[in-house]
Parts: C-alpha cells; sequence; structure tokens
C-alpha cells in the first residue's frame, strides 16, 4: 500500500537479551531482477525506548503525587490560561473537575487582583519582571460561589519549550487567619479584665 516504511520491531538477540530495532525503507521496482526490491536500513533504538519508558514511568510517578496532593496545585501557561489542576484545588474553590481547564486563572481572583492579573504576566513575559516568583505570600482566593477567603501562594516558573509555565502551590489559612482572631480576642478579653481588676 505504500512504498516507504518506518516500523519498530521489538526482537530477541541469540543471547536473550531484548532489543528494538527501528527499520527504515523504500519499495521500488528493479529493472534487473524484474521485482519489487526492498531497501533499508536498521537502527538500534533499544536505549531510546528504555529512556521513553524511565520517562513514562517519571510522569506517573509525578501525576500521582500531585493528585494526591493535600495542598493545590495549579499551572498555567504565560497567558494565564489554566493548563492543570489537582483534585484538592476543585475541592478547595468548589469547581467540578476538569471546569477549570482552559480558563483564565484570574476567575479564582476577587478585585483588585482579578483585573490586574494580566498586566502583571504581561510584564513578566516582556521584561522578566516579578515580584512574586519563589515567594509565598499572603493574598485572597475567590471560590465558584464568590466567596473569599485567605490563602497562602507560591509561584515557581519553568521554562518548557521556549515557553513559561507557572506553578502554583495553594494553602488555605482560613483557618489560621480563625485561630489568630481568636488569640487576639482572648489577649483583649483577658487585657480589659486585668485592667478592671485595677
Amino acid at each position: 500500500e505504500t512504498d516507504t516504511w518506518q516500523i519498530e520491531h521489538h526482537i530477541k538477540t541469540r543471547g536473550g537479551h531484548d532489543k528494538w530495532l527501528l527499520s527504515v525503507g523504500k519499495a521500488e521496482y528493479s529493472e534487473q531482477v524484474k521485482r519489487v526490491v526492498g531497501l533499508g536500513i536498521f537502527f538500534d533504538i533499544t536505549e531510546m525506548k528504555a529512556n521513553e519508558e524511565r520517562l513514562a514511568l517519571s510522569q506517573q510517578r509525578y501525576q500521582s503525587i500531585v493528585e494526591l496532593a493535600v495542598d493545590p496545585i495549579i499551572t498555567i501557561d504565560e497567558h494565564g490560561l489554566i493548563e492543570s489542576v489537582n483534585p484538592a484545588t476543585d475541592k478547595l474553590f468548589g469547581y467540578a473537575q476538569g471546569e477549570l481547564i482552559g480558563q483564565n486563572v484570574k476567575v479564582l481572583m476577587p478585585e483588585p487582583y482579578h483585573s490586574a492579573h494580566d498586566g502583571y504576566l504581561e510584564k513578566h513575559r516582556v521584561a522578566g519582571e516579578s515580584k512574586i516568583i519563589g515567594i509565598g505570600r499572603d493574598v485572597v482566593g475567590l471560590r465558584k460561589d464568590n466567596t473569599q477567603f485567605p490563602l497562602l501562594l507560591s509561584i515557581s516558573l519553568v521554562q518548557i519549550d521556549n515557553q513559561r509555565k507557572y506553578t502554583g502551590m495553594i494553602r488555605d489559612l482560613t483557618d489560621e487567619k480563625e485561630q489568630a482572631q481568636e488569640v487576639i480576642k482572648l489577649q483583649r478579653l483577658r487585657a480589659a479584665t486585668e485592667l478592671s481588676a485595677g
């Protein structure tokens, strides 16, 4: 059906070792022998196949770690579009699985962060200017039901195929902030009690 081919072959050597070969060739009619002959070459791609297998295994392990992480993890492209989220992200922000993919990450931010976010990305894309890469900072998140909550955001940057990818790791600070408020209330109550007691 075709006059050229490129086929991978899984073989065993005489010594019983597994090998992968890539055959690349062409079929053509030979006037000399009056029949179609195949002309080709074999490449040993065993090492390449082993590397592919290691890479696939590494990706599976990474995916398992991200999927099972307790804290939300979000990856976006250089335009702010969400490429991946783990289940903890969906749960914290109140979205169904897959609902956030393809949306701009600013959907998870209230104002004024919402309006300013694309400008921050543009500054980083053009001038490399960033005040948040590698630094954890307290910000405010926005759930699907429009409720706001405090969170700690840490962002890292990686370059893949000349494209910037940003990974955000999030920790919900709601409980910590509430506990801090309780401590402040107790301290004020104690101070007032001591003051009234002279």
